[in-house]
């Protein structure tokens, strides 16, 4: 079983009972997902144009970055047959729309709607707007919005997506399915911020609750799950590896939690590691 040396500061996070916590995360992750992890970043072909427009603007590095993992995101959804003409994507939590604007500027035909509660500066809606595939933009909670109420063409199916999708905003976005009157596409979310999750709002607490977790232990679950950014190029030379390993087993099984309340709705659903 991992075990942390440096578990001092792990209790600086949280005043949990860590051990307890390890021995849980140990014995779910060992019966979901022993061997089991997926971790593929994928380029398509259809994205290399638009990669080779931003190298010869000088796009600074931090963008693409963004960019590349909009592309291994694109990838995955078109390897599950994700994109296509019958489909309109909503993203959730847009922000600026960047993985939603990838899309539009890699597949013409893609009919866009961003969902989110505010509009920053400097949106992908512009550049859209300029070449006539403007998105449609609702500036709403997601854990209000419902999908029937959208303007959605009557011809095509509604496929969600987004990138670093905050907290309990990927459990309101797997809610928001149920309030669509035609069903869904597809779903394809990189989660984020686990840490931010909350047991009221999660989807999935009866596969918590078969796996040994009590309602007190999932904010640890999440903050520990922050091991998985902190260490994963740490210099540390003590206890680092165990540290990432377990912050990357609280992040899957919270997310598995998620697939399998995809998969108790009919959907096809697996975890993988886009970038």
């Amino acid at each position: 079983i991992l075990r942390p040396k440096a578990i001092a500061q792990g209790e600086k996070l949280m005043k949990n009972d860590l051990e307890r916590i390890f021995c849980k995360i140990e014995k779910a992750f060992s019966e979901n997902f022993e061997g089991n992890r997926k971790v593929e970043e994928k380029f398509p072909k259809i994205c290399e144009d638009l990669k080779m427009k931003l190298l010869d603007s000088k796009t600074e590095a931090k963008k693409m970055k963004h960019f590349f993992q909009n592309a291994s995101i694109i990838g995955h959804m078109m390897e599950k047959n994700l994109i296509e003409e019958k489909f309109c994507y909503i993203e959730m939590g847009a922000g600026r729309g960047s993985l939603g604007t990838t899309l539009s500027l890699s597949f013409p035909f893609v009919k866009l709607f961003l969902i989110d509660n505010n509009k920053p500066r400097n949106a992908g809606d512009k550049d859209l707007k300029k070449i006539g595939r403007a998105p449609f933009r609702a500036k709403i909670d997601i854990r209000d919005l419902e999908i029937a109420k959208l303007p959605l063409p009557s011809n095509k199916l509604p496929v969600i997506l987004a990138k670093h999708l905050c907290g309990v905003g990927t459990d309101y976005a797997l809610r928001s399915i149920l309030t669509s009157e035609t069903g869904i596409g597809g779903v394809a979310i990189a989660t984020c911020c686990h840490h931010c999750v909350d047991f009221n709002d999660y989807v999935n607490t009866n596969f918590l609750s078969k796996m040994g977790f009590e309602k007190d232990d999932l904010p640890a679950l999440g903050r520990l799950g922050g091991w998985a950014t902190s260490y994963s190029n740490s210099n540390e030379k003590v206890g680092a590896n165990e540290k990432f390993e377990i912050g990357s087993r609280a992040k899957w099984l919270i997310d598995y939690g998620r697939v399998l309340f995809l998969k108790e709705l009919g959907y096809k659903a697996e975890l993988v590691q886009f970038c």
